[in-house]
């Protein structure tokens, strides 16, 4: 239990209260800002039908990459300083009952952010494409190319 005493005359224990609430959830979101001005741009998803495409997006312009299947494991970035991947692949197994055990059904999730002029591979693999079942040489491999230009460089 949280107990809080008044420090000054006037100011209430639930006005002290809801100000520490408040603080709980504007303090952690400070952390979350990056320098440099990243996420001020569009959002592109890619899924997985961009395998071998290349995509051109502009510096500040953030990627969402969507693949359906759990057993895929997101590499990165070729460029990390071009583009960069923001935090770790997020894995969403599809809810309860809506798939057999061990088919891989869900997603795999991963964010990124052009950082700078130039080109970057965003890269995943996977060996299993369901329960004891390897994938063929042509479902194993995922490469969408990035093309980041500057604002206004075309």
């Amino acid at each position: 239990m949280l107990t809080v005493s008044t420090p000054r005359p006037g100011i209430t224990r639930t006005a002290l209260l809801a100000c520490v609430a408040l603080a709980g959830f504007v303090l952690p979101a400070c952390g979350t800002a990056h320098s440099g001005g990243p996420g001020h741009g569009r959002l592109v998803v890619e899924r997985d039908p961009a395998n071998g495409k290349t995509v051109h997006v502009g510096v500040g312009d953030r990627i969402e990459l969507i693949l359906s299947s759990t057993y895929w494991n997101v590499l990165g970035s070729s460029t990390p300083t071009v583009v960069h991947q923001d935090g770790p692949t997020i894995t969403r197994p599809a809810p309860m009952g809506q798939c057999v055990p061990g088919e891989g059904c869900g997603v795999v999730r991963a964010y990124f952010t052009a950082r700078s002029a130039g080109t970057a591979v965003i890269t995943a693999h996977r060996d299993t494409c369901g329960e004891v079942m390897a994938c063929s040489p042509s479902q194993r491999d995922f490469a969408l190319t990035v093309e980041v230009s500057q604002p206004g460089g075309g």
